[in-house]
């Protein structure tokens, strides 16, 4: 079998994907956050309120999670200011992230907790905490599973690759300078 990132699904699989996770309230904006910009995973879960801009239409990664061996506990890494990576948002990606504010913040009223406040991070768990990296991807497969759609072996970095199979890949900025070569931590992400 090819490797998740080689691997392409049929036109009716990934409608069938795309359907499945248009239906869900977290699914939906994370999954297309990443398929509309190329964000990696490890970006997207350590994301604030503050690194998204719908009026400026970009998100600045200055986080990212970097998993120790085993993969169950994830530690934040912070990149120095100057390698900030930007990414532009698309009209879709400006919508569900809008829609996934407007959800939190009537959440937040029912719960009488804060979650869509600067500092909160976009994609946190019922009670604002950073998700695991393992967490999430276990919980993404049984959605995928409970769907009918886990013989697809969708991952996140096919999702991060999906949107731009056929054209160029997802523009992004690094601000000032050049990213520094990765780490070897990084490397295996």
């Amino acid at each position: 079998m090819k490797n998740d990132m080689q691997k392409n699904l049929q036109p009716e699989e990934r409608q069938a994907l795309i359907d499945a996770i248009s239906t869900h309230r977290f699914w939906k904006p994370f999954c297309f956050t990443m398929m509309e910009t190329g964000i990696r995973v490890l970006e997207i879960l350590p994301l604030r309120w503050k690194d998204i801009d719908l009026w400026q239409k970009v998100i600045t990664v200055s986080s990212v999670i970097i998993p120790n061996a085993n993969m169950c506990r994830c530690a934040q890494a912070t990149y120095p200011p100057l390698t900030k990576t930007v990414y532009p948002l698309s009209k879709t990606a400006v919508a569900v992230l809008g829609e996934h504010q407007r959800f939190q913040t009537r959440e937040q009223r029912h719960k009488n907790c804060s979650s869509t406040t600067p500092d909160d991070y976009v994609f946190g768990t019922e009670n604002g905490e950073l998700r695991s990296y393992s967490g999430t991807t276990h919980v993404f497969q049984k959605f995928l599973r409970s769907k009918g759609l886990g013989d697809l072996h969708v991952s996140f970095p096919m999702l991060q690759k999906m949107s731009w199979e056929t054209a160029s890949p997802p523009p992004q900025i690094t601000a000032t300078t050049q990213r520094k070569q990765p780490t070897e931590i990084e490397m295996e992400m």
